[in-house]
């Protein structure tokens, strides 16, 4: 028979109209019946049991999240359906990292969330969280900066110890203040320790120029926004200074529930694009070097402290084991390359058929997979999550700034500019008396 390409089109058309795309896992899941899940969380409805619907516990989300798949086919929407749910189900904290600046929406929605951009927050590192002893915090600080930077040993003792000769001040010092010293230490060491200083002074001078103000501050935002909600937008911030700063974060949080067990209601941190910023695999590669990687070990312990992660990422072959393999809740959508399906189906223990069908995957419609309840592999289509039209776009910006303002207020800070005060120029003999106490 010739091709014909009306008749084709006509052809693809009644497929398109007509054709049940779920008889594509016919006899390859077991979808599961009512009675098989249950929880507050509403997130989509089950391919091949028409009308049951997705349902997820909250207690779960502790256990973490991970949702993979190419860009645009329904991971964002499914984060922003979790984000939906979490939030009408009363969860008192919810932290979003943004990279591509698509969460907006969710701060249209719900006028609670703070819209931040990434040079819009105000911290200084050095401060402990509360009831964290200094020389703890210090330590951990640290071996963050050695992790982050490639720097070991000898440069952790020296950063150390000069964070220490700071803090005999008095008061606790900034990354500005130990860059200031640092530089006029320089001429006083012998060659070996010159190396070492400038290899410190180095990452100093990288965080102080790339994030300016918001290292600086003499006093602290991150105890007010510790059950808040908010948006991190990190569009525009170099990516070794994006990792630093999601995954400082992310110390604190765990620091502080730490040391202040009696506050530890449910917090929920959405990663998008996680495989290239916080939960990178290359950072466990290093592990030899470095003993044991920071990230693994936050991912391993947040669950006993409430803490729950839900990461989205289109390459999960680039992830730490501790987020790939260890997720209780699993979602694979589209994904484009044969490494990145392998990588999912031995993750999710997916038989070859199953395997198979995941290159069949519409866009919303993804297989998922739970750790605990019913655990065999099922497919679903992702509830749409709906945005709200506000009006205007202006008055949604100005209520922001005052949200803003009001917290800088709270929080005693009196503007951007003025957020943080470097020690300044110092006269020779207070570094000569700063020398002596550091040697």
């Amino acid at each position: 028979m010739a091709w014909d390409k009306q008749l084709a089109g006509m052809l693809h058309s009644y497929l398109v109209t007509y054709f049940d795309g779920s008889a594509l896992f016919d006899n390859v899941f077991d979808a599961p019946k009512l009675g098989d899940l249950d929880g507050e969380l509403y997130l989509g409805e089950v391919i091949g049991n028409e009308g049951l619907i997705f349902q997820y516990d909250v207690e779960k989300l502790p256990m973490h999240v991970l949702a993979t798949g190419t860009s645009g086919c329904g991971k964002t929407n499914f984060s922003k359906k979790l984000i939906e749910q979490a939030y009408d189900a009363g969860i008192p904290s919810i932290k979003i990292s943004d990279p591509k600046s698509e969460y907006e929406d969710i701060a249209k929605k719900y006028p609670d969330f703070f819209l931040f951009r990434w040079n819009e927050l105000r911290f200084n590192p050095l401060t402990p969280p509360p009831n964290v002893p200094e020389r703890e915090w210090d330590q951990t600080i640290v071996g963050h900066m050695a992790q982050s930077f490639n720097f070991w040993e000898g440069a952790q003792s020296l950063f150390l110890k000069l964070i220490s000769t700071q803090r005999q001040k008095g008061k606790c010092p900034t990354f500005f203040d130990l860059l200031d010293a640092v530089n006029n230490y320089k001429h006083k060491f012998y060659y070996k320790d010159l190396v070492t200083m400038s290899t410190v002074a180095s990452r100093l001078e990288l965080i102080t120029h790339a994030l300016g103000d918001m290292v600086s501050a003499n006093t602290d935002m991150l105890p007010y926004l510790n059950t808040k909600h908010y948006i991190l937008q990190t569009s525009g911030l170099m990516s070794e200074m994006e990792s630093w700063l999601l995954e400082f974060l992310l110390i604190w949080e765990f620091y502080y529930r730490l040391f202040n067990p009696t506050d530890q209601e449910l917090t929920l941190h959405v990663y998008d694009e996680c495989q290239h910023r916080l939960f990178n695999s290359e950072k466990e590669r290093n592990v030899k070097k470095i003993g044991s990687s920071m990230i693994s070990m936050l991912v391993d312990e947040a669950r006993s402290l409430n803490i729950g992660i839900v990461a989205l990422s289109q390459e999960p072959s680039e992830l730490i084991k501790g987020v790939l393999n260890n997720s209780y809740l699993k979602l694979v959508f589209h994904l484009g390359s044969g490494t990145e399906i392998k990588t999912m189906s031995s993750a999710m223990g997916l038989d070859s058929e199953q395997e198979k069908a995941l290159h069949h995957l519409e866009t919303g419609e993804a297989i998922i997979r739970m750790a605990g309840g019913f655990t065999e592999a099922f497919p679903a289509q992702i509830h749409l999550f709906e945005d709200v039209d506000i009006g205007n776009a202006q008055g949604f910006r100005v209520k922001q700034e005052q949200m803003k303002k009001d917290l800088y207020k709270d929080c005693d800070i009196q503007s951007g500019e003025q957020a943080g005060e470097s020690s300044g120029t110092r006269s020779d003999e207070e570094f000569e008396e700063d020398y002596d106490v550091f040697n």
